[in-house]
């Protein structure tokens, strides 16, 4: 996941760090960034990649598993194993996101206005930080 076709995972903030990595590939699966039957790097690479314990980029792999995402088997490494079937599963998805995303903004004291405010402005390309 690491040359420039491919999603990245970045690592920022205070969550986490298995919850970051499921999160981001996760959304790479929705999003059909990745695409079924594409295989994911090894915990053991991704983890040197990122500078972080193999144990965690594992348990981000488990819970994608565990959601069916990615199939792994011994010999083949971890795969992703589903797309987004209807326009609908996507738009859940999406809905999802952006609840995840005013509630962490309503943690940090933002409105609902200025969390979308700042969505727009990001879109835009005048966000100032």
């Amino acid at each position: 996941m690491n040359t420039t076709d491919e999603p990245q995972v970045l690592l920022h903030g205070s969550d986490p760090i298995d919850r970051q990595i499921h999160e981001q590939i996760r959304a790479c699966i929705l999003a059909g960034a990745l695409s079924a039957g594409e295989q994911l790097p090894t915990a053991r690479g991704l983890a040197v990649e990122l500078e972080v314990n193999p144990d965690a980029v594992q348990r981000a792999y488990d819970r994608l598993e565990g959601e069916g995402l990615v199939n792994s088997t011994d010999g083949s490494g971890v795969r992703v194993a589903w797309e987004p079937a209807t326009p609908e599963y996507r738009h859940a998805a999406l809905e999802q996101l952006c609840s995840e995303y005013l509630a962490r903004a309503q943690c940090l004291g933002f409105t609902p206005n200025e969390a979308a405010s700042a969505i727009a402005a990001l879109t835009e390309g005048r966000f100032a930080s």
